[in-house]
């Protein structure tokens, strides 16, 4: 007597080799492009912002003028800020603060000694992307000496802070 749980070869049924390694190939290329966004940012959206760095400082120690004023011009300056944007838009800065000794300085676009900032100069505190931007800063409140440490920022309109640091020259 024959078995009758027995299948025979013939009858069975599946997927082609063929067609098995497609799927294969498949899923290895989906996978690799899903890491390969995650790892090198492919799937990022890249949004227009400024990328704005300070690339150097340079402000000279000496006799305290009568208040913080940042100016456009390097005419009669004792130390100016230069501002790199690596970004993909410009950036505008609103107001620079400076801090040593134990206060704080802040000139903005609201105040008299900011107001040469804006219409000194052509673009000055503008800077484009992948240009630069200097300003300079003519006056300073308090007596500063050479190699006492200053810290600083730049305000930019989109909110964002540049940070600065250095030693009176």
């Amino acid at each position: 007597m024959q078995s009758t749980n027995r299948i025979s070869r013939s009858s069975r049924s599946g997927i082609s080799p063929i067609i098995a390694t497609v799927i294969i190939v498949a899923a290895t290329l989906v996978a690799g492009v899903a890491v390969g966004g995650f790892v090198f940012g492919v799937f990022s959206t890249q949004t227009a912002t400024a990328q704005v760095s300070s690339s150097s400082t340079s402000i000279n120690s000496g006799a305290a003028g009568t208040n913080f004023q940042i100016r456009c011009l390097a005419t009669g300056s004792v130390g100016s800020i230069v501002l790199r944007n690596t970004g993909v838009s410009n950036a505008t800065v609103t107001d620079i603060t400076i801090q040593y000794g134990s206060q704080s300085y802040t000139a903005t676009n609201t105040t008299a000694a900011f107001s040469t900032f804006t219409g000194a100069g052509t673009g000055c505190g503008i800077i484009n992307s992948g240009g630069t931007s200097t300003i300079y800063i003519r006056d300073r409140p308090l007596i500063a000496s050479s190699g006492q440490a200053y810290i600083g920022e730049a305000l930019l309109n989109d909110g964002s802070r540049v940070q600065f640091t250095g030693k009176f020259k």
